[in-house]
């Protein structure tokens, strides 16, 4: 791919290029010229009037596509015709192009064309001018399209300027016509014509003609246009130009707004101007650069007219960041250096402006460098990579991670190989044992100071769409890379696999393969840790500690980690790049905070392919270019990334702070110089807390890093903490560095006790100094009312211990729930010298299980089932309601609301307020059955249980859970799965239709579709059927591909209770997407728990019984059984009524093959965007 990029956009081959996104970069245009013209031929267009039809023309007719329009004898400029471009009924966009053949160099060249259009999305139609081997006309200012129209417009002509400069040695030029909304209005094109013109001709034309020469347009950009990043102290100028205008045009306004990133405004301008005589106008101004962060200049003119769009920047504004000063950036050794990014130009300034100390090295990807046969990564090709350019600059180090095992096809067998990895053939395995060898002395040879070589195996080698081979073909990638690369190289890390931390079944498989011999051919574990932009809710740092743990048990050491890929998407919505920025930094610290050593952000810029868009922590300001552009400006995240780094960088982890508050996390990172916290608040407020910091003065820093110093009252200070965090420089090492957690030791952190009962905490304190002397062990609730705080003496300035002991009562009005204490160590004076959390589990004297269920005629039914945990009878009384959420209360990442009793995130659902009384004899059980036979409960709605609990002469608590009522109906006899749905008339279906029901890609959305599902049992199957009305069917896609058409993705999880990735290896979860396919129906098992157990591929009749019948041109009726052995069912394991599973399905459709992604109705969550069981809802088996 690279090799494309490099001929049509100039950029050299070792242009970086992203992985861990499938990316398709396609930039073609067909040569279709007849008799070459010479530059004085009066045209060297080919049928520029369109009289001849399409000779001369591209359209991608290699790819079967049609003419995206028609040639229109009734309407034209000039001659006899023009071509209409338009297509209503196709959705996307196409083009038309022409190569033209330059015979010398040193011409320029006046390209001029007629466009008329009608009904157009603004913008929605442009003009492009590629020059080989140079990229876009326009790509060196970032303005690739040479013009952009939109509305409706009458015939005008156009000229645009090509100087010979602007073609240097470039021997071709093609001509674009785009139309990239192609069912939406109508472009006419007519009298294109290229011939040669002097340079004195050409200056008096504009390089950008303005298709509607009524209508101003704006233009703006700083004074570092390549990436508009400032170093704190120089000076930041802002340029506009303006044009458009006629030559009588009244006195204009430039009106501009610089606001921060959360559009708080910093500073207002208003410029009055009179245009000159070519109705043009252009100014620079100053703008404000004192303070470190992101800046937003929003601009237009007083008519409306907004800053155009560029790239994937929207219109309206330009940015700018302002860092911290790179020259006082130090190197701390590529041991202690935490913060990298994909993306990083070599030589760029951007690693010093940022303080990025890792990137990627693509430059030994194996199938790159023997792309054809093995042996061809020779001496002469080893010389040009040592001696070739590094990706730093000469003052800033750089460390390159490079990975090795991109697998040219030719040494893996075809049916195994996806995305970069199969199993090696025997050819195979002899040439990457070579290969091996020469990369890495390669390698070391390049960089002979480092002190250790990391070398990166496999990259996302995830079955089945990175990888088709088994767990053993895997391993032996690693088995014959790992001695060789230790013989070649004595600084070698073999690191591995490349996979993830909590999705997708990462955590079991990682496990599995550790297990089966992969630990013993890894030095380190490398890892894409990816997480939800809510990361503390979702339990990311416990992910990360399950994976340290799953790491330590299967190879019996304490194994490096290292990050290589870590982003998240806005999707080009502006509105969320401040999330964007608030998550991936807090995602940044909780990695490096739980002991990763370096950890790589995705991505520096945007890419915009195959739908990927809104990763970059820049905007690419150059539309032809998706790697390697040579004009960016950044987004908040930027900023906040330059900040955090050079406030933490060099440093390591003293561990988690989780005692300051609710909803607060925070991390202290130690280095020699100085202690610094990184602290923040994820509830979605602000809070104010006190820290001890066991000194005078510190240091606070905003999430941009701008400083104030402060002083200490009694060695602590207040701070306000939000979803951005803060950072506290020159705290005491003692009390937050690594040695703290020796001086006060708990001998356990976490206690538990019923409500009326007890618990004990005991541990040391230990505090070696020049004399002894008394301190106090304080224990104090972080909420008031539990108890008051506890204090006891301790003896400290010794080498001996000293024990302390502190015995709780906990009220028995204490609802269940965790509560967390502060344990604290302070001296004589009562400062504190160092504290811990512990956390106090306040256990229901009754265990409560709350599901769905059904009573006599199916109707809706809650089960309470209740167990005596404390060994006594127990009387009283359950009280059920159940809750309907209100718009806007769910977060769309989490299955629970917060809190259920909040009024304003529910509302009680009629006729669902009920109670019922218990008698449980002691360590007894009960279950009740709570009906709600006059309650209205649709069965894919989702409402909340809440369940309160009252004991006579005790303890009340509630607890809640969220439900709905899907039931599977209990077969009497075996389904016929044959497509004829008349058997399932008498099971209630769940309807899947409009907008709220939409899960995906809704821009595809067609009006009117519909989908019908109904789940039934047996003994020894699971029987699904979905009626899908839709007006067209398409489905090209065959095997792990049907998910991109038309189709059903249905999930699965037959342990529903299970939790989290810490139970991932004990969730039985699987994924099956059925289709009709060119092979005829095709179910295809996508995901599973255990592939050893549940192997992925395509099922055979035998493990999935599967029939799709098409009526008309797009209803699709699918009916299948799935024995219960399927879903990972042990042999002669019998399901019984009030039994559950957990489900989801999503009903896929596309309107055209080449739709990016496609549209989807769903049922519940967990197929996409994210693979989590958590999501699924309960299946109830009736």
């Amino acid at each position: 791919m690279s090799v494309l990029i490099g001929k049509l956009t100039g950029i050299p081959n070792t242009a970086w290029i992203p992985f861990g996104v499938f990316a398709v970069f396609i930039l073609a245009a067909l040569s279709v010229l007849g008799a070459d013209p010479s530059p004085g031929s009066k045209n060297m267009i080919v049928n520029g009037g369109f009289e001849d039809g399409m000779k001369g023309w591209g359209y991608e007719q290699w790819n079967n596509k049609p003419v995206p329009g028609a040639i229109d004898k009734e309407e034209h400029a000039d001659g006899a015709s023009s071509f209409k471009m338009g297509m209503p009924v196709v959705e996307g966009g196409r083009w038309i192009s022409q190569d033209v053949k330059i015979p010398e160099e040193g011409h320029g060249y006046l390209l001029s064309f007629s466009l008329k259009s009608k009904s157009l999305p603004s913008g929605a139609a442009y003009v492009r001018v590629g020059r080989e081997g140079r990229g876009w006309l326009g790509s060196e200012t970032g303005k690739t399209n040479v013009l952009s129209i939109g509305g409706t417009q009458a015939w005008k002509e156009f000229k645009v300027p090509v100087s010979a400069k602007e073609m240097g040695d470039s021997r071709k030029l093609t001509i674009f016509f785009y139309h990239d909304k192609i069912a939406q209005g109508f472009l006419w094109i007519d009298g294109v014509s290229l011939r040669t013109a002097s340079e004195e001709e050409l200056s008096k034309l504009s390089p950008f003609p303005d298709v509607d020469s009524s209508k101003p347009n704006l233009r703006g950009d700083t004074n570092r246009p390549d990436n508009s990043t400032f170093a704190i102290g120089q000076k930041v100028e802002l340029s506009f130009n303006a044009s458009g205008f006629t030559g009588d045009a009244p006195p204009e306004k430039l009106l501009i707004e610089i606001v921060d990133e959360h559009d708080k405004l910093v500073e207002t301008k208003e410029i009055s101007f009179q245009p000159d005589k070519s109705g043009s106008w252009k100014t620079t101004v100053e703008a404000p650069a004192k303070k470190l962060g992101f800046y937003r200049v929003k601009a237009k003119l007083s008519d409306g007219t907004e800053l155009a769009a560029l790239g994937s920047r929207p219109a309206g504004f330009i940015t700018y960041i302002v860092v911290p000063d790179p020259a006082k950036r130090i190197d701390y050794g590529e041991e202690n250096c935490m913060f990298g990014m994909q993306g990083l130009g070599w030589g760029s300034d951007a690693g010093p402006l940022l303080g990025i100390r890792w990137t990627l090295d693509d430059s030994l990807f194996w199938r790159r460098t023997e792309p054809e046969k093995a042996g061809q990564y020779g001496p002469e090709q080893s010389r040009k990579y040592v001696s070739g350019k590094l990706p730093g600059t000469s003052s800033f180090r750089v460390y390159a991670l490079p990975t090795l095992f991109m697998a040219p096809k030719w040494a893996v067998v075809p049916e195994t190989y996806a995305y970069e990895t199969g199993r090696l053939s025997p050819e195979g395995e002899k040439a990457w044992a070579e290969y091996c060898k020469v990369a890495a002395r390669a390698f070391m040879e390049k960089y002979p100071d480092r002190k250790k070589h990391i070398y990166q195996i496999t990259w996302e080698p995830i079955p089945q769409w990175g990888f088709k081979g088994t767990d053993a073909d895997l391993i032996r990638i690693y088995e014959i890379a790992y001695p060789i690369l230790h013989e070649a190289d004595p600084n070698a890390v073999v690191a591995g696999p490349c996979r993830g931390i909590w999705n997708n079944g990462d955590p079991q498989d990682t496990s599995r393969l550790l297990k089966l011999g992969l630990g013993k051919y890894m030095d380190a574990f490398i890892t894409h840790p990816y997480f939800t932009i809510t990361p503390e809710k979702d339990g990311m740092p416990q992910a990360i500690r399950n994976m340290k743990e799953i790491l330590k048990t299967t190879t019996g050491k304490d194994m490096p980690m290292y990050g290589s890929e870590q982003g998240w998407t806005t999707g080009e919505d502006i509105s969320k790049e401040l999330l964007h920025a608030q998550g991936l930094m807090r995602q940044n610290l909780i990695t490096l905070g739980e002991g990763f050593q370096f950890n790589l952000g995705f991505t520096f810029y945007d890419y915009r392919l195959a739908g990927q868009k809104g990763y970059g922590y820049y905007y690419n300001l150059v539309p032809s270019v998706p790697f390697g552009p040579n004009k960016t400006c950044p987004k908040p995240i930027a900023a906040a990334f330059a900040a955090q780094s050079m406030l933490l960088e060099g440093g390591r982890s003293a561990g988690a702070i989780e005692w300051l508050g609710n909803n607060i996390l925070g991390y202290a990172f130690e280095r020699q110089d100085s202690t610094t916290l990184a602290l923040w608040n994820y509830g979605g407020e602000t809070s104010e807390i006190t820290i001890p910091t066991g000194v005078k003065q510190v240091r606070i820093y905003d999430w941009m890093g701008n400083e104030q110093v402060k002083d200490t009252k009694d060695g602590s200070i207040k701070l306000s903490l939000s979803a951005e965090p803060a950072y506290v420089a020159g705290v005491s090492p003692k009390m937050w560095g690594r040695e703290a957690a020796k001086i006060l030791v708990a001998d356990e952190k976490h206690l538990k006790a019923f409500p009326g009962g007890k618990a004990s905490l005991t541990g040391k304190a230990l505090l070696p100094g020049d004399k002894p002397f008394q301190g106090t062990a304080v224990l104090e609730p972080e909420k008031d009312g539990i108890f008051k705080p506890m204090t006891t003496t301790v003896s400290l300035g010794t080498d001996v211990p000293s024990t302390y002991r502190f015995d709780l009562a906990v009220p028995t009005s204490l609802q269940p729930e965790m509560q967390r204490l502060r344990l604290k160590l302070c001296d004589a004076n009562g400062e504190t010298i160092t504290a811990t959390a512990i956390t106090l589990e306040i256990m229901p004297p009754l265990n409560v299980g709350i599901g769905p269920a059904f009573a006599e005629e199916g109707k809706p039914a809650l089960s309470v089932a209740l167990q005596d945990k404390k060994g006594i009878p127990a009387t009283g009384k359950v009280d059920v309601v159940l809750k309907e959420f209100l718009l806007g209360a769910q977060r769309g990442n989490e299955t629970e609301i917060d809190r259920v009793m909040d009024p304003g995130k529910t509302k009680d659902v009629p006729e669902t307020n009920l109670n019922s009384k218990f008698d449980l004899p002691a360590n007894g059980s009960q279950r009740l059955i709570i009906a709600f036979p006059d309650a209205k409960l649709p069965p894919a709605k989702k409402y909340q249980a809440l369940v309160t609990v009252r004991i006579d002469g005790g303890s009340t608590f509630s607890q809640t859970m969220p439900i709905h009522f899907l039931g599977a109906a209990c077969l009497k006899k075996q389904m016929s799965i044959e497509g004829d749905l008349s058997e399932w008339e008498s099971v209630a279906p769940v309807v899947l239709e409009g907008p709220k029901d939409v899960i995906r890609s809704p821009q595809f959305f067609p009006k009117g579709m519909t989908a019908k599902l109904r789940y039934a049992w047996d003994e020894k199957a699971l029987y699904v059927s979905a009626e899908v009305n839709d007006d067209m069917f398409v489905q090209p896609f065959t095997g792990i591909d049907t998910w991109k058409g038309d189709c059903i993705q249905l999930a699965f999880n037959l342990d529903p209770v299970q939790k989290g990735s810490a139970n991932a290896g004990i969730r039985r979860t699987s994924e099956i997407n059925v289709a009709l396919t060119k092979n005829g129906p095709e179910a295809f098992r996508t995901l599973s728990y255990s592939p050893n157990k549940l192997p992925l591929g395509q099922l055979p009749p035998e493990q999935l019984r599967l029939a799709v019948r098409k009526a008309g041109s797009g209803n699709l009726f699918y009916e299948m059984e799935i024995p219960w052995t399927s879903l990972g069912m042990e042999a002669g394991k019998v399901l019984k009524p009030g039994d559950s599973i957990g489900v989801a399905a999503a009903v896929n459709e596309i309107r055209r093959a080449d739709q990016h992604d496609p549209c989807a109705l769903g049922l519940f969550g967990g197929i996409t965007p994210d693979k989590m069981p958590e999501k699924n809802g309960i299946l109830t088996l009736r």
